[in-house]
């Protein structure tokens, strides 16, 4: 879980706190308790890598503001916790420095990309930790682990002395093992600094004394009632248990946007917060090199035209506009984790999110909840997207996820070509299921196997197109059908973006990806 342990530095941080209790000093709540800090951010005279050899031996000569305000609480900073090189993954297996492993089984991941300060806390090396979330790395690391993460509301807690990915979605959050822990933390770490300008002056107003019927509770009733596997018994056990404490759930529903086709966003955002190491070829030092790796993602995302990445941000603008509408008449939203899209919504529009533990499966694996507060005071969001997959074929590599969407295709939108073009997603429905007959290898990225033999809760399979993937007739395989509303595109040559036309009716040989020959 760890990369480095600072053992020396915590025991005199204990002691120091021993000695001022000893004296009679007014110490506060958090005051001795030992916390462990995500390797992404710096802290003096400490090897901070983010977990990439290019910053191996780069002893920061100051603190980032969370760390300083840690210190200023008095915690025992223990060290700092693994992660994914400069955040890239979802699953801690891509740190330049060897993965870390989930505490509740060793052969599985502890997600990503702080997954480190998740395992410290459920493997009790840590009773608290700092994390970071982009894209999910606190919420699915939450999960997966089976403890409590706190996604705060953008522009909640300074990144200053945090490494950048994106300057509109990066947000700092503690992981704990109860919600009241997490809330703690957060009132120590929240607040404006003078450094980071996009920080808000505004109250935290947490009660943990709250009467929660007196809480306006919305919950996604159509995902709860649709999801499955072995943790719908315990979201149902969830719900079962709010309504016995008399909370009234109402139910809701969230907007529907082409999410997948703005999400390129965050990775542009990178690529410019990475600019000089690409243009440097430091790049070429990072660990991860296949096609859907920061390296080459950050050269691919300089080919978006202007265009296009102000089109999505006009479309992100009305989202969150719609998401505030659809909070208004609520305190709180619930959600069941692995709750598909809502992952990549909270990151585009900065709600806060709450992971909350509910049971465990059958197989022994830790299973979530997910508490979104529509005032901002505790959380908003979901957590565990769809399970990743590597799809390889012909002289390519996509990343592929499925997801449980309605068996009618329901969870397919057109969208307009030029976002879909840009948009690095198409979704496809498989005919048959996962059964091989379409020719594809597929391989789980945590060494499982996917579904095979068809599966009637799996209707749409999204393709995040990275690179020179397919050169076959795909339309002539009986594999794979498109789903209503769709038509292949054709590809127009080198150089171009190439992706499944909603409207034209194009038909013949594909080419799906960014040819960038």
């Amino acid at each position: 879980a760890f990369l480095e342990v600072t053992a020396d530095a915590a025991l005199e941080s204990a002691r120091s706190v021993d000695r001022r209790r000893a004296a009679g000093d007014r110490l506060g709540p958090l005051a001795g308790v030992p916390i462990a800090v995500k390797d992404v951010l710096t802290m003096k005279g400490v090897p901070t890598t983010c977990g990439s050899r290019v910053l191996e031996g780069w002893l920061p000569p100051y603190d980032s503001t969370v760390v300083e305000r840690l210190r200023a609480a008095d915690m025992v900073i223990l060290g700092k916790t693994n992660m994914d090189e400069f955040a890239m993954g979802s699953s801690t297996e891509h740190s330049a420095y060897g993965p870390s492993h989930n505490p509740w089984d060793l052969e599985r991941i502890p997600g990503g990309s702080g997954g480190g300060s998740a395992a410290a806390i459920a493997s009790f090396e840590a009773p608290l930790a700092i994390g970071t979330d982009t894209g999910g790395s606190v919420r699915i690391p939450a999960a997966i682990n089976g403890v409590t993460g706190l996604r705060p509301t953008y522009g909640r807690v300074s990144r200053a002395g945090a490494m950048t990915l994106s300057w509109s979605m990066d947000k700092i959050g503690p992981l704990c093992r109860t919600a009241e822990d997490c809330a703690l933390v957060f009132q120590a770490i929240q607040g404006p600094d003078g450094e980071d300008p996009t920080v808000l002056d505004v109250p935290f107003n947490y009660d943990a004394r709250l009467d929660v019927t007196k809480l306006r509770v919305g919950y996604l009733q159509t995902v709860f009632e649709t999801k499955t596997g072995d943790g719908r018994k315990n979201d149902e056990a969830t719900l079962a248990t709010l309504r016995q404490l008399g909370v009234r759930l109402q139910p809701v529903t969230f907007p529907e946007y082409p999410l997948s086709n703005i999400s390129f966003l965050l990775s542009t955002e990178a690529a410019a917060a990475f600019d000089e190491l690409t243009l440097s070829g430091q790049d070429d030092w990072l660990k991860q090199q296949t096609a859907g790796d920061w390296p080459n993602t950050f050269r691919q995302r300089r080919f978006v035209p202007a265009v296009e990445y102000l089109r999505a941000q006009r479309i992100r603008w009305l989202l969150i506009q719609d998401m505030a509408k659809a909070f208004a008449p609520f305190d709180v939203i619930l959600a069941p984790s692995g709750a598909g899209m809502t992952v990549l919504l909270g990151n585009l529009t900065g709600h806060p999110c709450v992971v909350v533990p509910n049971g465990f499966s059958a197989a022994g694996a830790p299973t979530s909840s997910i508490d979104i507060n529509a005032t901002g005071n505790v959380g908003i969001g979901i957590a565990s997207p769809s399970a990743p997959l590597d799809v390889q074929r012909g002289n390519g590599t996509a990343k592929v996820a499925w997801s449980a969407a309605n068996a009618n295709g329901s969870a397919i939108t057109a969208v307009p070509y030029s976002l879909l073009s840009h948009g690095k997603q198409v979704l496809y429905t498989p005919a048959s299921g996962y059964d091989g007959s379409d020719g594809f290898t597929y391989k789980a990225s945590d060494g499982g196997t996917p579904p095979s033999g068809g599966d009637s809760n799996i209707a749409a399979v999204s393709i995040e197109v990275y690179s020179l993937i397919y050169a076959a007739n795909m339309n002539s395989n009986p594999g794979w059908t498109l789903g209503t509303g769709w038509a292949w595109g054709t590809p127009t040559g080198n150089g171009s973006v190439y992706g499944l036309d909603p409207t034209s009716g194009h038909t013949g040989s594909n080419v799906i990806g960014y040819n960038l020959n």
